[in-house]
């Protein structure tokens, strides 16, 4: 009898037959990018197994540790939440955690969350928790405000700050004097003066803010003591960039505050220290932040983090994610809160102020206009357009609303987002490499500035960079440094068998890499002999480039496809120097006030490199202080 409950027990336990008696099963959802769902297998109080659910998350990102038991294994490990976070996937690693605490709260794992909502009041109610949101709210508090409430759609903060990876251009910081002036610096500054005296004069501000640049830097010449830079020399910059086609006023405060900025900054964790040059700017006055190891760093992704410490550590502050800002309450005229949508429920947040800082329009399909639409989205995915369908009905004034912003030398990342190659190209030319079209012929200079180099990439078809081995050697370099791939990806692109983006091929001769794109091997050969004979004769060529080096005639080759991404929207809501919305009218909207990528005209046609990430910073830290000035009354 003793043998055969024995054989019972052993088959039952073989089946599963026992742990199912006393094992359940608990899910939670949260959103991400989209919704995420965890299941979690309890038994005698212990998680034995989880399942993880993220089937809209983004491709390449967060969707493969939700897919492939990476998330699931860490829970199960952790027996809950404390965990790290995936780097890069920090959206979809924040909603498994909030969905399995959700599902760890049914099972009797942790107490549940007191989700009753309720009608609240606060000083000021900012919507969006990207860099200018967060910037707001603890300038805001810095200020004299004693309650700030952030409501973010999703469910971290961000945005399209996190997606910056350049700097901050910033004039007159204690940084740039650790840099060294030199001729070609000067030729620049002369080449921006006489730029905007020949294509942007216009009798008034562009003019005699020339007149001023000139003077400063004759003055300069004559007593050349330091780094030379001036917020009026950052503003000229920024207008050439735009075509003259921006917001004065806007540009001025951006450039007015730059250095104050960086400054506060500080104050707050974020040392943007290391200064170097980038696109559109005649002096270097771009600042990033470094690693220990002294190598810079993705500047949008460090400041969101140390932003997003100081904001969860401010008992002032209440940061309320997967809250989305539905409406704008307005009374008497005047804005006096917003109304939101959490997954618990529907309330109010009644305010002294509203600041709108949730983004541009980039993801929004019906904001974009039609013909920017055939190119490839890079920015952050909740960057819809909120605030343009809030303020629908105030007769709130919108401006420049049929521009986005636009760059070429881009690639599409297995996510399915465009990926600017600034850092990987400019040492790829300076190697020999060259772009040429469908067609296997060169198109343009690959080494001239970003917006012409555009212009020329719109009337092709297709496009792709060629490089040979020492080229695309030191394009990973720069790739790689930055953060954006690893050679381990590369490997996983130039295999036979891969199939998505990039596109990414490797052939033994220029031919066999033409066959593998399906390019016409003759014109390819005929466009890198052209480009080597100028090289070697130190000669420009018919567009204008003086190659630095030649292409090896050997191989191997190699060849990505370039891409003109968008990111950024560069129109939205008109303002004023106080950070206060206008009508149509261009009267301020009491109590309404935007910061950020929301708001239009600040870049004009197209902005100046790490503009906007400036902006982020600066206008956030301008809209705290007008509210509180207003509060404060």
């Amino acid at each position: 009898m003793k043998k055969f409950a024995s054989i019972l027990l052993s088959m039952l336990m073989a089946t599963g037959a026992i742990a199912a008696a006393s094992a359940e099963t608990y899910t939670g959802t949260a959103q991400g990018i989209g919704e995420v769902s965890v299941t979690l297998t309890v038994e005698d109080g212990k998680i034995t197994a989880a399942e993880v659910v993220g089937e809209s998350e983004t491709k390449g990102i967060g969707y493969e540790p939700c897919a492939d038991g990476t998330f699931a294994d860490a829970i199960v490990a952790a027996q809950g939440v404390d965990f790290d976070s995936i780097s890069g996937a920090t959206v979809t690693s924040n909603a498994v955690k909030d969905a399995a605490k959700k599902a760890m709260a049914a099972a009797g794992l942790i107490e549940a969350e007191d989700t009753t909502v309720t009608d609240t009041e606060c000083d000021v109610v900012i919507v969006g928790a990207g860099g200018a949101g967060m910037t707001a709210a603890l300038q805001a508090v810095d200020s004299g405000v004693n309650s700030v409430i952030i409501v973010e759609k999703g469910g971290s903060t961000g945005g399209n700050t996190s997606r910056a990876t350049g700097g901050m251009n910033a004039a007159k910081t204690v940084y740039q004097d650790e840099n060294e002036w030199s001729d070609a610096t000067t030729t620049a500054v002369e080449k921006a003066i006489a730029t905007a005296e020949e294509k942007y004069a216009d009798g008034d501000k562009i003019s005699n803010l020339t007149a001023t640049v000139k003077e400063q830097f004759e003055a300069y010449k004559a007593n050349p003591e330091g780094y030379f830079d001036s917020v009026e020399l950052f503003a000229l910059d920024t207008i050439i960039g735009g075509k003259g086609l921006n917001n004065f006023d806007l540009v001025m405060t951006l450039t007015g505050n730059s250095a104050e900025a960086i400054d506060w900054l500080a104050t707050k964790n974020a040392h943007l220290t290391n200064v170097g040059s980038f696109g559109g700017a005649s002096v270097k006055r771009i600042h990033r932040a470094t690693t220990e190891d002294g190598k810079t760093t993705p500047v949008g992704a460090y400041l969101v983090k140390v932003l997003t410490a100081d904001v969860e550590a401010e008992d002032k502050i209440d940061l309320r994610t997967n809250t989305a800002a539905t409406e704008i309450v307005m009374e008497d005229g005047k804005a006096v809160g917003v109304k939101v949508k959490s997954e618990n429920g529907e309330y109010t947040i009644r305010a002294k102020a509203v600041i709108l800082a949730s983004g541009g329009y980039g993801a929004n399909d019906a904001l974009v206009p039609d013909e920017y639409k055939k190119f490839v989205y890079a920015g952050h995915a909740g960057a819809t357009g909120d605030a343009i369908k809030m303020v629908e009905g105030l007769d709130a004034d919108l401006i420049n609303m049929d521009l986005v912003n636009t760059q070429p030398n881009s690639m599409i990342l297995p996510s399915g987002l465009g990926q600017y190659c600034n850092p990987g190209v400019a040492g790829a030319y300076k190697a020999g490499a060259y772009m040429v079209n469908q067609n296997g012929e060169r198109f343009f200079n690959e080494s001239a500035n970003a917006w012409d180099l555009m212009q020329a990439m719109k009337q092709n078809e297709a496009q792709y960079l060629i490089m040979d081995q020492t080229a695309f050697d030191n394009f990973n370099a720069g790739m790689t440094n930055s953060k954006i791939y690893t050679m381990e990806d590369v490997e996983k692109w130039l295999s036979d068998d891969y199939d998505g983006q990039p596109v990414m091929k490797q052939g033994a001769t220029l031919a066999e890499l033409c066959e593998k794109l399906n390019l016409p091997a003759d014109a390819v050969e005929v466009s890198a002999k052209a480009f080597n004979d100028c090289a070697a004769a130190q000669t420009a060529d018919a567009f204008g480039r003086t190659p630095a080096a030649a292409q090896s005639e050997e191989g191997p080759f190699y060849a990505l496809q370039m891409h003109i991404r968008y990111y950024a929207s560069l129109g939205g809501l008109h303002i004023n120097d106080s950070m206060q919305v206008l009508n149509t009218k261009q009267e301020a909207i009491p109590g309404l006030y935007a910061a950020g990528e929301v708001v239009g005209g600040l870049e004009g046609d197209v902005y100046m490199g790490a503009t906007l990430f400036g902006w982020a910073i600066a206008s956030g830290y301008d809209a705290a202080n007008a509210v509180n000035a207003v509060i404060a009354q």
